[in-house]
C-alpha cells in the first residue's frame, strides 16, 4: 500500500549534487512506508563531504558539538544543501507535494542517542491517526554508518506502525529487539525517517573511532497536521517549561533552541534563500 501518489519534478544540477530520476522514487516511497526509512545514496559528492567534514570538524571543537540554526543559515555550504532543488524535489517526490520545515535544522557532531521516538508531542491516539508519515526527520550524514565508528541510526524496522506505543510516555519493554538493524547509510546519503520510528544512534565499537560523526538534521512533515504540537513542543523547552530528556543536557543545545526563537520570516533569510522557499512552495513554520 502506497500513502502518497507519484509527484512528477525535475532535477537541476547544484555543484556537488548527484542526478536522480523520477522513476528511483517509488522505492524510497515504499521503503518509507514499510521500513519507517528510506536511505537516497549520493546526495552529495565525495569531494563535497570531504569538504563539509574538514571545514566543520574543525569548527566543532569538544566544547562546541552543534551549530545553531542561525549558523546554518549563514553558511552557505550548509544552506545549499537544506535548500538545495535536489533535496527538495527528492523529499517531494518521496512525500506527494510539497511539505512543511521547521526550524530546527542543525549540524552535530559525535551525538550519540539511545531508544527513542520523536514524537513526544504527540499522545498515542494522535500517533496513531494516520498510517502514513506525517512528522519526518532528515538527516544528511557526512560518514559511512560502520559498526567500527557508528555514524548514522539503528532501527527496529516497522515500528512506526507500532500501535501499542505511546510516545509521551515510552515502555520499549514488550519492543522485539529482533528487528534491530543498522541503517546502511554511507557518507553523502540523505536518510529520512518517520518520526515514530523506534531507533536509536549507531554506538561505534571503537572506543576511539577513527572517524568522527557529523550530521546536518532537519524536521520536516507531509503535512502542517501536527505543526503546532511540535512547535509548542519546542516553544515549551526554550522556555524552560520542559527539559526533552533526549538532547536538553548542555547549554549548547539551549543556545540552539536560542537561535530558534529568533529567526523571522523573511528577515532572517537571504534572498538565495527566500527565492528557492518560494519557488519550490516550502511551508516554513517557525515560532513566530
Amino acid at each position: 500500500m502506497y500513502c502518497i501518489g507519484l509527484f512528477f519534478c525535475s532535477f537541476l544540477y547544484n555543484s556537488g549534487y548527484k542526478f536522480f530520476g523520477v522513476n528511483t522514487m517509488p522505492k524510497y516511497k515504499e521503503q518509507l512506508h514499510t521500513n519507517g526509512f528510506c536511505v537516497i545514496p549520493d546526495i552529495i559528492s565525495q569531494d563535497l563531504v570531504q569538504q563539509l567534514r574538514s571545514k566543520y570538524l574543525y569548527q566543532l571543537s569538544n566544547d562546541k558539538r552543534m551549530l545553531t540554526a542561525q549558523d546554518i543559515l549563514d553558511n552557505s555550504d550548509l544552506y545549499n544543501v537544506l535548500f538545495s532543488g535536489d533535496v527538495i524535489n527528492i523529499i517531494s517526490n518521496i512525500l506527494g507535494g510539497s511539505y512543511c520545515i521547521y526550524p530546527d535544522f542543525t549540524l552535530r557532531r559525535s551525538v550519540y542517542v539511545a531508544w527513542h521516538v520523536d514524537v513526544p508531542y504527540l499522545s498515542q491516539a494522535e500517533a496513531n491517526s494516520d498510517i502514513c508519515a506525517n512528522m519526518l526527520q532528515v538527516s544528511l550524514y557526512l560518514q559511512d554508518n560502520t559498526p567500527e565508528n557508528g555514524g548514522g541510526l539503528d532501527a527496529i524496522s516497522g515500528s512506526h506502525h507500532y500501535t501499542d506505543i505511546d510516545p509521551q510516555n515510552l515502555d520499549l519493554s514488550g519492543v522485539d529487539f529482533s528487528k534491530q538493524i543498522q541503517i546502511p547509510s554511507l557518507a553523502g546519503s540523505l536518510t529520512i525517517w518517520d518520526s515514530r520510528l523506534i531507533h536509536k544512534s549507531s554506538v561505534p565499537i571503537n572506543d576511539k573511532p577513527t572517524e568522527a560523526k557529523l550530521a546536518l538534521q532537519w524536521t520536516i512533515s507531509r503535512t502542517d497536521k501536527f505543526a503546532n504540537h511540535y512547535l509548542n513542543f519546542l516553544s515549551d523547552r526554550i522556555h524552560a517549561r520542559l527539559k526533552d530528556p533526549i538532547y536538553d543536557k548542555t547549554n549548547r543545545e539551549m543556545e540552539h533552541l536560542l537561535s530558534i526563537a529568533k529567526l523571522r520570516y523573511p528577515d532572517s533569510f537571504n534572498d538565495e534563500q527566500i527565492a528557492v522557499i518560494e519557488k519550490h512552495g516550502l511551508q516554513l513554520k517557525l515560532l513566530k
